[in-house]
């Protein structure tokens, strides 16, 4: 484990600069005080006073709300330009842990050639998270508050200016290497921390019970209780960094044809309309059908872990409370409905 100070990270930043890349770091936004990531083009451009996550998770990235994948004129064809190499620096572990997901749904045995190519342009710096919200539970469900795996530097903040930054990979091994060794009392300190962080997170044991003993049959009163609260306004499948789904278009021009990828949401009916029929014709078997994706053992699987990663933003975002949380709670008291 290296020691750092903002100083050290100065010198990162116009490394990464001087290679190609481009720096996104947490930038508060001016109106409302969401944060996202914004381009950067230093360490002390980035607001991290208050940062606990972004709105929009990081997926963004790689897998864009909306992006146009082809265009086809009459004597060419155009693929879209997705080459351009980025740092993406203060990724929390739970987001982490979501792209890791999508790495085994994008680049499995046929890897989307867009994820794939914006991926491997990309170096993940993460920083553990010490000071989680009320709606965090990132702890129950594997994710945090410190990543296990899949960065290439990682950085935790110890205080006092100082930060200890550990690499995940050949590239953040090589841009570390010229940093010193931190003390070992600097790594206790940072051990002593994260045991802190730990007992500040809101207590859930409806989480600790049913995150991964997820046991709802597809005829229970839950399914019926979350659809009553839904509004079909999708922001929790827009917003969650493990849902996958994407919809496809083509419009024409006048001169062109374009192919367009845009994030889908399988809480809205028109996302499992077929012709003739909709086997999903209310909100209630749509819930069913998202918690299933979210929690079922048989469907995750591939990913050896659930689809979930406690980032709570299905609870900050849900205004009618058909969250993950209610979920939970539910099946905690499923004998009573």
């Amino acid at each position: 484990m290296k020691k750092l100070t903002a100083q050290d990270f100065e010198k990162l930043f116009e490394i990464w600069k001087n290679e190609g890349y481009e720096i996104y770091g947490p930038k508060r936004a001016p109106y409302g005080g969401d944060f996202f990531f914004n381009p950067v083009e230093t360490f002390s451009e980035c607001d991290f006073d208050g940062f606990v996550n972004t709105l929009k998770p990081p997926k963004d990235f790689f897998f864009p709300q909306e992006a146009t994948t082809l265009k086809l004129y009459r004597e060419k064809l155009e693929s879209e330009e997705v080459s351009k190499k980025k740092v993406i620096f203060g990724i929390r572990p739970c987001d982490l842990e979501g792209l890791l997901i999508l790495d085994k749904f994008y680049l499995g045995n046929i890897p989307d050639p867009y994820y794939k190519a914006r991926r491997e342009n990309t170096l993940l710096v993460t920083f553990s998270c010490f000071d989680p919200l009320p709606t965090c539970f990132c702890k129950e469900a594997g994710a945090g508050p410190v990543a296990k795996s899949g960065f290439d530097i990682q950085v935790n903040d110890v205080g006092n200016g100082i930060y200890l930054a550990e690499h995940g990979s050949k590239a953040g091994k090589d841009y570390l290497s010229s940093f010193p060794d931190a003390e070992e009392e600097l790594i206790e300190k940072l051990m002593q921390r994260i045991g802190e962080t730990l007992k500040k997170f809101t207590p859930r044991p409806w989480a600790e019970k049913h995150l991964y003993n997820f046991k709802v049959s597809k005829d229970s009163k839950i399914w019926r209780e979350l659809g009553k609260f839904c509004l079909k306004c999708g922001g929790c499948n827009y917003l969650c960094p493990t849902c996958s789904c994407f919809n496809t278009f083509d419009l024409q021009f006048e001169d062109h044809i374009e192919q367009r990828r845009e994030w889908d949401s399988c809480l809205l009916e028109g996302y499992h309309r077929m012709a003739g029929s909709n086997p999903k014709p209310d909100a209630a078997s749509r819930m069913q059908f998202r918690f299933e994706c979210k929690l079922s053992p048989e469907i995750n699987k591939p990913y050896g872990r659930i689809s979930c990663t406690g980032c709570g933003r299905c609870i900050q975002t849900c205004i009618g409370d058909a969250h993950m949380e209610s979920l939970l709670i539910l099946m905690d008291r499923e004998e009573g409905l």
